[in-house]
């Protein structure tokens, strides 16, 4: 059952003169109380949004997903259910631009099932194969109707492609070694390539390796720089022809991030390394006497001759772009583990970088503060800047800061609980904290029970979802529901006058 109601509008802003953010509409999805349901939610940009619904009975009997897709204004646009079968549960999904892709697995077996469904219609093919090896499944994506599954078996990499058409599969070769390790796979859609990202264990380099749709190594490029260890990479396509490649690196080779490089996919010998210790604003999350007494700190190292360094666990996301330069944007955490307790409670899946599933053990984040920083199309560091999250708690490791852009300012909001944190930036001036949107005291006479997370949806839009609890009206069950909102940036006339 959906119901979708046109919520009232509301303001939210400390300041009239400042933007505020409004919200236009929500969609509630029921929860059944007879089966467990799990939904992810997969954005599209200004294309809509997709919600993946995974339902298991009990004894994995009665499964099904349900997968439906929502415009811009969260009206269904079309929706398709698919029966996985017997112990077969969705493992991976992959969102290209010729389809969106699903992988389910068998429990306990080699089985798998890989569906891709038609972004514009909800028309679906799926294909039942085995995997070669038995892997455990880390990575997933997919185009032109062929995937690459790739994972891990006796501590090794190994990557496999599968074609849908005919079922054919072979696993790539050169991978499986016992001192290389995946980073991610990608594909480079305008160039008919996948890219696999690896790093070498016992050197600390660096590799990218493109491949063509049939799995034929096409060019290796191996990055190696003395005392620098590359963590992670993200790539952005700005364009067809020009894409960058982003991440953070590690002093040596530690785990630790000391700063964010990035460099022109085609070029990588432009690649550029900016440690936090050069940032200008690095320190702006603290209060200023602190910023004043870790500058000193840092001046008085550089008069003897000694490097002060900032080095921080980072959950870094997607980089994105706004007003012609590329914003990359991460949360410095710190995990606090706990007993291994298997965690039960409704957290929506998003669709996080690694495409997956979560199924994990209970271990709680902290966000201590985020930081960002922009570089323009010719890779020249134009501003950066952070904020604090105040040991912001999460059970998963999500990406909790979402930042969209009015002109040469940026809107950055964060979940915290049932509010929304709001900080309105603008480059060269200190960030203004708006009163923050308190969703569940809004609807405090009906709601008993709300969770928040959110994404920057497209620009000057964001998407609010999670689930709720509606109070007991007389004597009756109270309801649970899956809900999203639709929430966009507005400027006041006399804002956009003075611009």
């Amino acid at each position: 059952m959906r119901k979708i109601i046109t919520a009232f509008l509301f303001l939210i802003s400390a300041f009239t003169s400042i933007a505020q953010l409004v919200e236009s509409k929500e969609v509630e999805i029921a929860m059944s109380n007879s089966v467990y349901e799990d939904l992810t939610i997969v954005p599209l940009d200004s294309n809509g949004v997709i919600i993946v619904k995974d339902q298991q009975g009990m004894f994995n009997k009665k499964a099904k997903l349900i997968i439906t897709k929502y415009d811009k204004n969260l009206v269904p646009v079309w929706f398709n259910n698919f029966d996985p079968g017997l112990f077969f549960e969705l493992e991976k999904y992959y969102l290209s631009t010729d389809g969106f892709y699903c992988l389910l697995k068998e429990k306990n077996g080699e089985k798998i099932k890989i569906l891709k469904i038609d972004l514009d219609k909800g028309d679906l093919i799926f294909i039942e194969t085995e995997l070669l090896t038995n892997i455990q499944i880390e990575h997933f994506v997919g185009y032109k109707s062929k995937v690459m599954i790739g994972g891990e078996y006796n501590d090794r990499p190994v990557v496999e492609l599968h074609r849908m058409f005919d079922k054919s599969a072979k696993v790539l070769p050169g991978i499986y070694n016992n001192h290389l390790e995946i980073q991610t796979i990608e594909t480079n859609e305008p160039e008919n390539e996948f890219y696999l990202m690896m790093r070498e264990t016992k050197k600390c380099a660096f590799r990218i390796l493109s491949f063509d749709l049939e799995g034929k190594k096409i060019n290796e490029v191996r990055l190696e720089d003395k005392n620098k260890k590359i963590l992670n990479a993200n790539i952005l396509k700005i364009n067809e022809q020009n894409q960058f490649m982003a991440g953070s690196f590690a002093e040596d080779c530690g785990d630790l991030a000391l700063g964010f490089y990035y460099f022109p996919i085609k070029d990588p010998e432009k690649r550029q390394y900016i440690k936090f210790s050069e940032f200008e604003n690095f320190y702006t999350y603290l209060p200023e006497k602190r910023q004043e007494k870790l500058k000193k700190r840092k001046e008085l190292k550089a008069k003897k001759g000694k490097e002060f360094k900032i080095k921080y666990k980072l959950n870094l996301q997607q980089p994105f772009i706004f007003e012609n330069e590329v914003m990359l944007l991460a949360e410095v955490y710190f995990p606090e583990y706990k007993s291994n307790t298997y965690i039960s409670s409704r957290t929506p899946s998003i669709n996080t970088y690694d495409n997956g599933i979560t199924r994990r053990e209970a271990t709680n984040f902290r966000y201590t503060h985020a930081i960002m920083m922009s570089f323009d199309f010719e890779g020249k560091k134009t501003w950066d800047y952070s904020i604090d999250l105040k040991n912001l708690a999460s059970e998963s490791l999500l990406d909790k800061v979402q930042a969209n852009h009015v002109g040469n300012k940026v809107l950055v909001a964060y979940p915290k609980e049932e509010t929304i944190q709001l900080k309105w930036i603008k480059k060269g001036h200190k960030a203004e904290t708006l009163a923050p949107l308190d969703l569940k005291k809004t609807n405090a006479s009906k709601l008993s029970e709300i969770s928040v997370e959110m994404i920057s949806w497209f620009p000057q839009t964001f998407l609010v979802f999670g689930y709720k609890k509606t109070n007991t009206l007389y004597g009756g069950e109270s309801g649970e529901f899956f809900y999203m909102k639709k929430m966009e940036i507005k400027q006041p006339d006399e804002e956009k006058d003075s611009n």
